[in-house]
């Protein structure tokens, strides 16, 4: 009998940037919109969904608190890529953005794969998430393949293997940008840290794109990650090639 993958995306619960009044969400990422505005995309999930779907794999989508994820405003105005119309318009797809898991009902030795979908509201919610950490360090222990894209790399920070060694160290890792990163972000309180900053200072080989803005994704035994919301589709087929070779076995 021919073992169907597992994979489940976890996305953002904040609607609101910290303690600022900005709205915030899933990103209907449009075709108009520079990678570096990288607020919460449906893209970030969109994409993946399809993507793993393809491949024959049963995919969940969670969320950090449950319930319906929350959708950036902004974004409705913007024209939208393939994958964001089409998920919109797939009854399926939208039940399980409604109706989404906490994590906190997620094993971390059930699923196969564990793909964390990237955006701004992801900094507030799941890079700070006990939880999320002790989930994604469950699943690294198992073998499983991690996943994460622009601001989620943030949330393999506190994860840490069984041995308490925190599972960037050493590894080559990406996420969004210094550059891609609105500097005044930081300061006006609307993201709380620089990802790439905090990845080099947790040990991690932090690698990007010769060019902000372009896909870049890399591996590193069983953790994948990506640039940037352009990278959604690379981290997909990394995840899928981890899955294929194995490397679960192997973290």
């Amino acid at each position: 009998m021919v073992k169907i993958e597992r994979v489940v995306i976890i996305t953002t619960s904040d609607d609101k940037l910290g303690d600022t009044d900005q709205r915030t969400g899933v990103w209907l990422e449009g075709a108009a919109a520079p990678a570096y505005f990288l607020l919460e995309r449906l893209e970030d999930v969109a994409a993946p969904y399809y993507f793993f779907l393809q491949k024959g794999y049963a995919v969940e989508i969670a969320s950090i608190r449950g319930g319906i994820v929350p959708i950036e405003p902004k974004s409705l105005t913007r024209p939208m890529k393939h994958f964001t119309r089409k998920f919109l318009n797939d009854e399926a797809a939208q039940d399980l953005l409604y109706n989404t898991k906490s994590i906190v009902y997620i094993n971390g030795t059930e699923q196969d794969a564990y793909y964390v979908a990237g955006g701004r509201g992801i900094l507030w919610d799941g890079s700070i998430n006990d939880e999320l950490a002790v989930l994604l360090g469950t699943a690294y222990g198992a073998g499983k393949v991690i996943g994460a894209v622009g601001h989620a790399s943030a949330t393999l920070l506190r994860v840490v293997d069984p041995k308490g060694k925190k599972i960037v160290a050493g590894k080559q890792v990406t996420g969004i940008s210094n550059e891609e990163m609105d500097v005044q972000e930081v300061v006006q309180g609307l993201v709380p840290f620089s990802v790439e900053d905090k990845l080099r200072q947790a040990g991690a080989f932090y690698v990007k794109a010769k060019r902000e803005g372009k896909p870049f994704a890399v591996r590193s035994g069983n953790i994948v990650t990506g640039q940037n919301s352009e990278s959604v589709v690379r981290v997909s087929e990394l995840i899928v090639e981890g899955l294929s070779m194995g490397v679960r076995m192997t973290p």
